[in-house]
This record gives C-alpha cells, sequence and structure tokens, in this order.
C-alpha cells in the first residue's frame, strides 16, 4: 500500500453492523459477510470517519501500546484485504 496518508471509504453498497465481537461487514451486492474484531471494527470506524491511515494508526498504537510500525503493518493489511474484496475503495484526492 506504502501511502500512510491516503483515505479510503466502504462501498456503496457495503453496510456495517456492531456487534459484541466487533463488527459485522455485509456486502449487500454479493451477499457475503465478513466478521472483525473489535481492532478491525475500530479501523472500519475510522475510514467512515474519513481518517486517513496515519490517524488510525496512531489511535491504536496508543490505545494498545503497540509499536507504531506493528499497527501501521496491520492496518494496511486489513485495508489492503477489504480493497481486495471489494468492500473498501480509495477516496480519490484525500
Amino acid at each position: 500500500m506504502g501511502d500512510i496518508e491516503a483515505r479510503f471509504q466502504l462501498g456503496a453498497d457495503v453496510v456495517t453492523h456492531h456487534i459484541d465481537e466487533g463488527l459485522l461487514v455485509v456486502d449487500l451486492d454479493s451477499g457475503k459477510t465478513w466478521k472483525l474484531n473489535h481492532v478491525g471494527a475500530a479501523v472500519c470506524r475510522g475510514l467512515e470517519q474519513g481518517a486517513d491511515l496515519a490517524h488510525i494508526t496512531t489511535e491504536l498504537a496508543g490505545r494498545y501500546g503497540m509499536a507504531i510500525e506493528t499497527v501501521r503493518r496491520d492496518v494496511e493489511t486489513l485495508v489492503d484485504s477489504l480493497c481486495k474484496e471489494g468492500l473498501v475503495t480509495p477516496v480519490r484526492g484525500g
């Protein structure tokens, strides 16, 4: 991925539902459902709020007391996976 200042948004046919274990992400077009844990849910919340990956990474590293590079790698991996599944798309010019 590489651009820590990149912003992403949920796809037009994607909805989320908060559950005790984290977050359900549903692609209404395909009917597929993904379950994210609390950290994945926090990443999605950040995306929904328009935060860039740097902000999301910094917030999570502080919240969980983890090394910023570790969190950055994990956030980028998750967002890359969500992109490949068509659940999120890059925000152009953002």
